[in-house]
């Protein structure tokens, strides 16, 4: 019994960092700004966003984490129900661009605190 739960739980923890989905120390990074956006950086950035919200279809600006290290995205956009104001009744999600002390692009889901490493992405520290 106790092998085939150390068995899962080496396997959770291996799948968790494999996935490039972990905690970072909270004192360890600073906002950061995207110094390139292409298609395979832009593409990477939708494929997290639409992973980390239950795979909602995402579609992001070239000017994404460009100019603002902050990304917002409605939970629950929705043209079929209407609410006042034209807002859903969930809070957004709410996504940052951060730099480790290494150099190394993230994105920070601030509900969850998950982050999710960028692999094709270069960011420098917004100052």
């Amino acid at each position: 019994m106790q092998i085939n739960l150390f068995k899962a739980l080496i396997i959770s923890i291996l799948s968790c960092l494999l996935s490039g989905c972990f905690l970072l120390s909270a004192k360890r990074y600073n906002s950061a700004l995207l110094l390139n956006m292409n298609p395979d950086v832009k593409l990477e950035i939708e494929q997290i966003i639409s992973a980390s919200s239950g795979g909602r279809d995402v579609t992001i600006s070239d000017e994404t984490f460009i100019t603002n290290s902050l990304l917002t995205v409605e939970s629950n956009a929705s043209n079929m129900i209407p609410y006042p104001n034209d807002r859903t009744k969930e809070n957004p999600d709410q996504y940052e661009l951060i730099m480790s002390d290494n150099g190394q692009c993230f994105i920070n889901e601030r509900k969850t605190k998950l982050q999710w490493f960028l692999f094709k992405a270069k960011c420098t520290i917004a100052e």
